[in-house]
């Protein structure tokens, strides 16, 4: 019993281990696709962040998802994140971290919360609520941020436009359409992909209903 529990668990931290470099990848390319008029780059790391959440619980994708703050934190400090981001380093350097971070663990905490509780019974739709809430979490916490502590770096880039639709339509309207979009897309498949490899002895997880 032992010996199944501690094979599980070398397991788990292997299957982590491969998950955080993925991670680390995808965040590294998605910080070169930039978003026209922001400055800001692309997420395309909460697939990933979703996918163990869902599998291995909240735990799990905390660590994904503060795998994925930690990078975006570490692009901040080089100042390869573009050039809003400096700017809000700048003006908060400590919130500006803090941010980075928070909104990644968010982004794995809560989708592993609403699977947990769900995907005993409906898995499907555990994995789109889970899906929906990872970007909900990235992008709503770093819009609170901007919209309570950054305002004079808002209103540099909103130009003529008020704050309230440089961060609805320009930060909201598309980074989290595509966030939403590409998770909603990708990880019930991906799920189903996991599924199958379970069921025929590829993967083998101790989660509940897989």
């Amino acid at each position: 019993m032992n010996q199944t529990k501690n094979n599980i668990t070398v397991q788990k931290l292997v299957i982590m281990a491969v998950m955080v470099a993925i991670v680390i990848v995808l965040q590294a390319l998605g910080g070169m696709i930039a978003i026209p008029g922001t400055g800001l780059s692309i997420s395309l790391t909460l697939i990933p962040i979703v996918l163990g959440a869902i599998l291995y619980g909240p735990a799990f994708g905390s660590v994904l998802g503060l795998a994925f703050g930690a990078v975006v934190a570490i692009s901040v400090l080089r100042g390869t994140a573009g050039v809003f981001s400096a700017d809000m380093f700048m003006h908060r350097p400590n919130l500006t971290i803090f941010i980075c971070l928070f909104k990644g663990f968010a982004a794995g905490l809560v989708p592993g919360l609403i699977a947990m509780g769900l995907k005993k019974k409906h898995l499907y739709l555990a994995t789109l609520l889970a899906a929906l809430s990872a970007p909900v979490m990235n992008t709503g916490i770093f819009c609170l941020g901007l919209a309570n502590y950054y305002g004079d770096v808002v209103d540099k880039y909103a130009g003529d436009a008020t704050a309230l639709y440089f961060i609805v339509f320009m930060i909201v309207g598309v980074n989290f359409l595509i966030e939403l979009g590409t998770n909603l897309v990708f990880a019930p498949v991906l799920v189903r992909i996991i599924q199958a490899l379970n069921k025929s002895g590829v993967v083998k997880s101790n989660t509940v209903g897989l």
